[in-house]
């Protein structure tokens, strides 16, 4: 199922799955159309019409196996932001990958969803990050902590308006694995992938941590392990108020 993204960008891809037996065509409009033969259409950020889709989709025995929302790679911001842009890219994104999982997540079959955007990591540097295609990224995290049988992937791509030669090969080279990495960028044809290196601390200073005796100190969170400790070092410092 490709799902968002404009005309052009949706033309390239189905063209590409043309080999897929059943493939569907999803866009967003201020309209729920699903008696189409081809092409269907939802209100972005729509919760009942996302339900009323899969719903559909699920009598007819089409529901994917592979969901790719396209609509990060239409950069809407043009590198600036609005209330109106943000709020829009909120329905067509994050609204959007909540309301899918929610529905595909009451079906235990294992599924995959992919979300494509442009500009939206840091990764040399050189590139002009957009805040709004980061916007799926925080669901593509945690919707298969909430659902185990999902699995999610962030294609972050140097788009330039065509999906054709190297953009294409690395969509198909990502949907190859039953396991793939979480979070993937491409740039220039190479391919990145976050990973964590150890920070050397800095060297210790012996001078104490100003704790003001008698000083107030809020500790948000208090209740969790790192408040807790937190709190019992504070009062060991000095006599202070913790709240």
């Amino acid at each position: 199922l490709l799902l968002g993204g404009n005309d052009a960008i949706l033309g390239q891809l189905a063209a590409w799955l043309n080999e897929v037996r059943d493939l569907t065509i999803v866009r967003f409009s201020e309209r729920l159309c699903l008696d189409a033969t081809t092409t269907l259409e939802i209100r972005p950020g729509n919760g009942g019409d996302m339900q009323a889709l899969l719903a559909s989709l699920d009598a007819a025995g089409r529901l994917p196996d592979i969901v790719i929302h396209l609509d990060g790679l239409s950069r809407p911001d043009g590198g600036g932001l609005s209330r109106a842009t943000v709020d829009a890219s909120l329905r067509r994104t994050f609204l959007c990958l909540l309301h899918l999982a929610q529905g595909l997540g009451r079906d235990p079959q294992p599924r995959r969803l992919m979300v494509l955007t442009a500009g939206g990591l840091p990764v040399t540097g050189a590139e002009t990050i957009s805040p709004i295609a980061s916007l799926g990224l925080g669901a593509v995290q945690v919707i298969p902590a909430e659902f185990a049988h999902l699995t999610c992937q962030y294609l972050d791509l140097d788009f330039t308006g065509q999906l054709t030669g190297p953009h294409g090969d690395a969509i198909f080279a990502e949907l190859a694995p039953a396991s793939p990495e979480p979070v993937v960028a491409y740039r220039n044809g190479h391919r990145w992938t976050p990973g964590l290196a150890p920070l050397p601390l800095a060297e210790r200073r012996d001078q104490a941590l100003p704790v003001k005796a008698g000083g107030t100190y809020l500790i948000t969170g208090g209740l969790g392990g790192l408040g807790l400790l937190m709190a019992e070092w504070l009062a060991a410092c000095a006599p202070v108020n913790l709240a």
